[in-house]
């Protein structure tokens, strides 16, 4: 499929000849990039544009958030992976970011390539085709951030390798370094990776009900649940967007699973829905 992807790639070029050969391998590592994306979230994206259907806010968001990675030697030496079973429960570490104008090209080949693959596609051309294409088009570009690095960025409130390595070691279940008691680990892991994995709020992750969470598609669905008469919570949280399903990786997909497992040992937790329950008495 990557190949094809590539040929794909390569048709588009010859449409635009004016390209360097510097940009041409820019736009084809992008072009991969995206490749790698829709494998990883199980996007069928010929199939998904012969349909007349186009990627979502959502979609564009992940997508956005997946392009920040490097993929080079030099990230591929970083990446640790642990297998899920083992003493030291499984994490695959974050690879290192790239730099914001080369995220910023990375999305601007993503979405031409993209709008031309969708048009390419067209069997016949209808306005309500075109304004889909266009619409997702112009979110993957509201998402490219800064073209340039701005002088006043401060460098001391990144988020680096290091933080998330640090991060990692604090939350893995077994770790030396988790402060947390064995019986939490597992639902604090699962509510980190929620956050960070799929950028949800706190209150969206608090609000989450076990009949959310769809492991066979692997996604979840973000619902709002404003007043709820069965929620024994004092505070209850608040989640402030419309509803809105996610899709999830194979990884926390089945932290997921593990824990719903796990959750149904905890004293209390059969009294409501909600995924994420207190191990406290009472």
């Amino acid at each position: 499929m990557e190949d094809d992807y590539s040929a794909l790639f390569v048709i588009s070029t010859i449409r635009n000849p004016g390209l360097s050969v510097a940009s041409q391998d820019a736009a084809l590592n992008a072009v991969n990039v995206f490749y790698a994306f829709c494998r990883n979230y199980q996007i069928d994206l010929v199939a998904r544009f012969l349909a007349g259907k186009y990627l979502s806010v959502v979609e564009c968001e992940l997508l956005s958030n997946f392009a920040r990675q490097s993929f080079g030697a030099e990230a591929k030496r970083h990446q640790k992976v642990v297998e899920l079973g083992k003493v030291r429960r499984g994490f695959t570490y974050a690879l290192p970011s790239v730099a914001g104008p080369t995220h910023f090209k990375r999305l601007t080949h993503i979405a031409d390539f993209a709008e031309w693959l969708a048009k390419y596609l067209l069997s016949h051309v209808s306005q309500e085709r075109m304004g889909g294409i266009a619409e997702m088009h112009a979110q993957l570009l509201r998402h490219r951030g800064l073209a340039t690095q701005r002088k006043d960025d401060f460098k001391e409130a990144e988020f680096t390798r290091r933080h998330n390595q640090i991060l990692n070691e604090l939350i893995t279940p077994g770790a030396e370094r988790n402060p947390f008691r064995a019986d939490l680990q597992l639902r604090n892991l699962l509510l980190v990776e929620l956050l960070r994995q799929t950028g949800i709020r706190q209150g969206e992750a608090l609000s989450l009900q076990v009949r959310d969470i769809d492991q066979v598609k692997r996604q979840i669905t973000i619902r709002r649940r404003h007043d709820a008469k069965d929620d024994p919570r004092v505070n209850q949280p608040v989640a402030k967007t419309e509803g809105r399903t996610i899709p999830i990786g194979s990884y926390l997909t089945e932290i997921l699973v593990q824990y719903v497992s796990q959750r149904r040992t905890v004293p209390g937790a059969t009294k409501h829905r909600y995924l994420f329950v207190t191990h406290k008495s009472g």
